[in-house]
């Protein structure tokens, strides 16, 4: 009776053997991309911004993972980019995203030099791209996101301020005071009509927020709804009663803005209340 040998046993225990391998390969290099559902959006996706000035921009990262519920994730740095993938700078800070229950996010007030502007432009290039990348729940495993920013002139500019500067007015000699401006003055207790003016220049239009403090303590508070373009805006301190007088000593001046937020600390400035006239301006 002849033999016949049969290969089906043999490719069976080969497939097997492949499946056992492929298996064992995966636990030790790690799963695929697609076993790790980590989805970063940015929002807002795209930001107007102007040369010449630095912009700030206020975004915020949301974050989706569907396969591991609970960690952290992370990114390191940002870093901006021409369309072609050409680096034009980096932001050195980095951000921490909790996720709890599959979702997470962080915020990022984002200030966009004028410098990356400009080497933008030099290159020709009216769009910048924004990147992060946040690491997901595996070691090696990251999540790109991007946000656009677009060149525009000042009119169309995103709602941002420049800079800002305080000085006191000059009271009348009839108010006892010597009329002087600046940073500093001096004046004798129970003056009247003493103020201070934040002079502020800014980009786009929008709402201003922000509220006059005199040594902590809040004087006034204004909202001012600012034309678009880039120009000046003056906003004085509350003309009544006037900054408080009635305490001698050093008094320190601030006009806290509320929003939008600044790219720059507010500045302050200060003034003496003396006991009588002194005929000469403090510093």
């Amino acid at each position: 009776m002849a033999y016949i040998r049969s290969s089906h046993g043999h490719a069976t225990n080969v497939l097997a053997f492949a499946l056992f391998l492929a298996c064992a390969v995966s636990i030790l290099m790690g799963f695929p991309k697609t076993g790790h559902a980590l989805e970063v959006s940015a929002a807002p996706p795209s930001v107007n911004i102007v040369p010449g000035t630095n912009t700030t921009a206020q975004l915020r990262y949301s974050g989706v993972e569907t396969t591991f519920p609970d960690f952290t994730s992370s990114s390191l740095q940002g870093q901006f980019f021409t369309p072609a993938g050409r680096l034009l700078g980096t932001v050195k800070r980095s951000l921490t995203m909790p996720i709890v229950n599959s979702r997470g996010s962080v915020a990022e007030s984002l200030v966009i030099p004028a410098g990356v502007v400009t080497k933008a432009l030099k290159l020709e290039q009216s769009r910048i791209m924004y990147r992060r990348i946040f690491s997901g729940y595996a070691t090696g495993y990251e999540e790109t996101v991007d946000v656009m920013l677009t060149v525009v002139p000042a009119s169309a500019g995103t709602f941002s301020l420049v800079r800002m500067e305080l000085q006191f007015n000059q009271p009348p000699e009839a108010a006892g005071t010597r009329p002087s401006s600046g940073g500093r003055i001096t004046v004798p207790r129970f003056s009247k009509e003493l103020q201070a003016f934040a002079t502020l220049a800014y980009n786009g239009g929008g709402t201003l927020r922000g509220q006059w403090k005199v040594d902590g303590q809040i004087l006034g508070i204004v909202t001012r709804q600012l034309n678009r373009g880039l120009r000046e805006v003056t906003i004085p301190s509350p003309p009544v009663p006037g900054l408080p007088t009635y305490g001698t000593g050093l008094h320190k001046v601030v006009f806290e803005i509320l929003a939008p937020a600044p790219p720059f600390d507010e500045p302050m400035i200060y003034y003496f209340v003396t006991e009588a006239y002194t005929g000469a301006p403090a510093g």
